[in-house]
């Protein structure tokens, strides 16, 4: 049986995204929630049912996300000790962006949009400028390990298209959702929600365009996620825990002695390799 390790992660990413999408977008537009035609992303969970279904998937996102970008981190520690300090500390910046943009996606699957507009604007600028820069660095990352480590020429040019089309897509997206609002507010518009935004409205196609370069913006940060697969399943996750006391005489159970303990915890590791591992010794 092949060995998948943790692909398990950037492959849940695009399944639980896929559903996300696929249900509440039939869901949205049964209940007359919003326009059937490329409405935006935020809309799809502004009422229930849809948006519980959208909460759980999307919070569920940003928990693989922060997770894929934990493990893409140490990956590159691991394969970067050659590397100038100026590599480690784009990695460590990676790590961050990773872990804010998993941060703007529960902000997003937590605040709706028709409830807390700011809030949840806030929480998706946090998720697509750092998802944006993050696609950049570890592309970036990944043709600067391309040489000295026998990368993937084919992978670095696949995450360079998607970095691409993930920049180019926010920039788009910024742009027109402005001229769609300015749009919006000059016309007397027919409807009294955006998520009903009809030809008739002011600012209708600059709003098609941010709503397609939104949806565009998503998909190449998952699929980003994807080009992650070939590593993952080289990388096994091992907790082990060792107790002991003073005397190095092992203490099972819970009695109240076992609570001094030492305990150390052995992460990430490479395929057959158990010395590239992460420990972290505690006193409790």
């Amino acid at each position: 049986m092949p060995r998948c390790g943790l692909a398990f992660i950037p492959v849940s990413l695009v399944v639980i995204a896929t559903l996300l999408i696929g249900i509440t977008f039939p869901l949205a537009v049964a209940n007359n929630d919003v326009a059937p035609f490329f409405p935006y992303l935020s809309f799809l969970g502004s009422k229930p049912p849809a948006s519980i279904v959208f909460s759980y998937l999307l919070y569920a996102s940003s928990l693989l996300v922060v997770a894929g970008s934990y493990v893409r981190y140490r990956l590159v520690r691991l394969s970067t000790g050659d590397l100038s300090k100026h590599s480690r500390r784009l990695n460590i910046a990676g790590f961050v962006l990773g872990i804010a943009a998993g941060v703007g996606m529960s902000v997003v699957a937590t605040v709706r949009i028709t409830e807390v507009y700011t809030i949840h604007m806030l929480g998706a600028g946090l998720l697509f400028w750092p998802s944006a820069a993050y696609c950049i660095l570890q592309t970036v990352l990944s043709y600067l390990m391309l040489t000295p480590q026998g990368g993937n020429g084919t992978v670095c040019r696949l995450r360079l298209v998607l970095s691409l089309m993930s920049s180019v897509s926010i920039f788009t997206c910024l742009i027109s959702s402005i001229l769609a609002a300015i749009g919006w507010s000059e016309v007397q518009h027919h409807v009294d929600d955006k998520q009903h935004w009809q030809e008739l409205d002011g600012g209708y196609v600059a709003h098609l365009v941010s709503a397609f370069t939104e949806l565009t913006m998503v998909l190449s940060f998952i699929f980003y996620f994807l080009t992650f697969i070939p590593e993952f399943r080289h990388v096994r996750l091992k907790v082990i825990f060792i107790s002991h006391d003073g005397d190095d005489r092992c203490i099972m159970g819970n009695d109240r002695e076992g609570l001094q303990c030492g305990r150390s915890y052995h992460f990430l590791s490479g395929e057959g390799s158990d010395e590239e591992s992460t420990e972290i010794n505690s006193k409790v």
